[in-house]
């Protein structure tokens, strides 16, 4: 087996305007570019913060889901739970950080990439810089 063998693969010798084109390809068959787009604005639009804490909540162990269920039973994510995601702006998350603590931070920070990543944001409502500093507590050996 030659090293030229072991580097080539079908994939990584392609023309490689045609591998974008196949990556931008609509996730369904009989579906044109339009529709795909069109799908994903709908999705925007309909989806809540609520709905996305609950996916949220399907991610880690038993006491994960506790400590997060608690964080998210707070009063204060009223303010954003029955609000879809495409209406949020910056006012609305500065609010909420600035009624909560470090643990609101990070779970805002948590839930704002999952839509993103997940692709029903297009960029973040709350860019990091804007995100207050989380400030770390002493630990009991350096008091």
């Amino acid at each position: 087996c030659s090293t030229t063998e072991l580097l080539w693969h079908p994939k990584l010798n392609q023309n490689p305007r045609k591998r974008n084109e196949e990556a931008n390809e609509p996730a369904y068959a009989g579906a044109s570019k339009n529709q795909a787009v069109n799908t994903t604005k709908n999705t925007i639009n309909t989806v809540t913060w609520d709905r996305l804490i609950s996916t949220f909540y399907t991610s880690g162990g038993p006491t994960t889901r506790e400590r997060t269920f608690r964080e998210f039973k707070q009063k204060r994510w009223r303010l954003i739970k029955q609000r879809p995601l495409h209406q949020t702006d910056s006012t609305d998350l500065l609010e909420l950080l600035n009624l909560g603590g470090t643990q609101t931070n990070i779970y805002l920070a948590a839930l704002q990439s999952l839509a993103v990543d997940t692709g029903i944001l297009p960029h973040p409502i709350l860019p990091k810089r804007l995100f207050p500093k989380r400030t770390k507590i002493p630990s009991v050996r350096s008091r």
